[in-house]
């Protein structure tokens, strides 16, 4: 598929929501970023601080010019088959994890610089990271942060995951001092590093 900018925006993991109807929290406090561990991922692990270390460093990336390393981090945030396989129950319609892998997919031959900054958007350098179990997600108890903080989509998305206690991520890119900002969906840890479903509930059945 050759690449035009709107096609580009059009995948699940690239679809960012403003946050109308979403309260920003505080953001998550500025701390030393991890030595990297290789040319692709900084080191991690399954918490929203590991997260926004993630996110600032395509950020850092970006902002320094080094596209390539900015893009890298970008596509690894797309799941493989098997990650999904592993993120959704067993008896999970397994239509909904080939549409959202398929929605994923980015164009091979995208520019490196377009890839970049799409977790990089122009003057949003504060990182915001909020997070809710699945089982959290699945209640969407008024007023708790899954119901404060991600779309009511993640509720219909998180009947379909395992398990109940696995932690999932809203990131919010915002402008510092502005309450709103780009959101962009459904992040979840791997034993290789941060992975991404965006708005998932898009693949679903209707």
């Amino acid at each position: 598929m050759s690449f035009t900018q709107q096609s580009f925006a059009l995948p699940l993991a690239l679809a960012v929501a403003l946050g109308a109807g979403h309260a920003a929290s505080t953001a998550l406090a500025q701390e030393p970023s991890a030595a990297p561990t290789g040319p692709t991922t900084p080191a991690g692990e399954d918490t929203a601080a590991s997260l926004g270390e993630h996110v600032r460093a395509i950020r850092a990336a970006h902002d320094g010019g080094d596209h390539e390393r900015a893009a890298a981090l970008t596509r690894a945030l797309i799941p493989s088959a098997e990650e999904l396989a592993a993120l959704f129950a067993p008896d999970a319609d397994p239509a909904i994890s080939a549409k959202i892998e398929q929605g994923l997919a980015l164009p091979p031959d995208a520019p490196a610089n377009m890839v970049g900054k799409l977790l990089a958007p122009p003057g949003r350098t504060e990182v915001v990271v909020h997070a809710a179990t699945v089982a959290e997600l699945r209640a969407y108890a008024a007023g708790s942060p899954a119901a404060r903080e991600f779309p009511g989509g993640a509720q219909k998305v998180a009947v379909h995951l395992q398990p109940e206690g696995r932690r999932l991520y809203e990131v919010v890119l915002r402008e510092p001092g502005k309450e709103l900002g780009s959101r962009f969906h459904l992040f979840f840890w791997t034993p290789k590093g941060w992975r991404m479903l965006g708005p998932a509930w898009r693949a679903l059945p209707r």
